[in-house]
């Protein structure tokens, strides 16, 4: 079978299933509501770190005058298992599909905190109009973006490291 093919074929599996996993199981379950309050409780604190002097309350944060909520749908978890479910599929050594995906879900997790905190600026010091432009059309296109970026350089890095192994066998043998 074609590799591109393959790739393609146990992406798109792995890719519907977990598709299904969260909206079937997870949406709605105490693990995700009690992941998003996780989510709350960090972007909490990095808030006070930076002066903004927030409370968390659930899935709440807020000052008093302004709030977000961390909503279902809207907690990376979705980026996260594409993004697995694309190296997963991919061909390339169990290790190191494993710690790409430790790696770029971690790094993933990151960019989402970062995306809650300045959501949560935004809304508190912005008009309305700019923090749903930033929720609902700047941000996503981030998070797009860099999920694909995420996987580019994981399989490049993957690749030339296959590449490099060629070379050491071939090496190795004497003409």
């Amino acid at each position: 079978m074609d590799p591109w093919l393959r790739f393609a074929l146990i992406f798109a599996f792995l890719g519907i299933s977990s598709e299904l996993f969260y909206y079937a199981i997870l949406l709605g379950s105490p693990m995700l509501e009690v992941y998003l309050e996780g989510i709350a409780i960090v972007s909490g604190a990095i808030l006070n770190l930076l002066g903004q002097e927030v409370d968390v309350l659930g899935t709440s944060i807020w000052n008093g005058h302004f709030m977000v909520d961390i909503a279902p749908e809207c907690d990376a978890v979705q980026l996260c298992t594409l993004l697995a479910s694309a190296i997963l599929a991919f061909p390339a050594p169990w290790r190191s599909k494993a710690v790409g995906i430790l790696t770029n879900i971690a790094l993933l997790q990151a960019v989402n905190f970062i995306r809650v905190v300045s959501l949560y600026i935004i809304g508190a010091q912005y008009s309305e109009d700019t923090f749903h432009t930033a929720h609902l059309v700047i941000w996503p296109g981030i998070l797009i973006v860099a999920v694909v970026t995420m996987w580019v350089n994981w399989a490049r890095r993957v690749g030339r490291e296959a590449d490099d192994e060629q070379v050491r066998q071939v090496d190795a043998f004497p003409s």
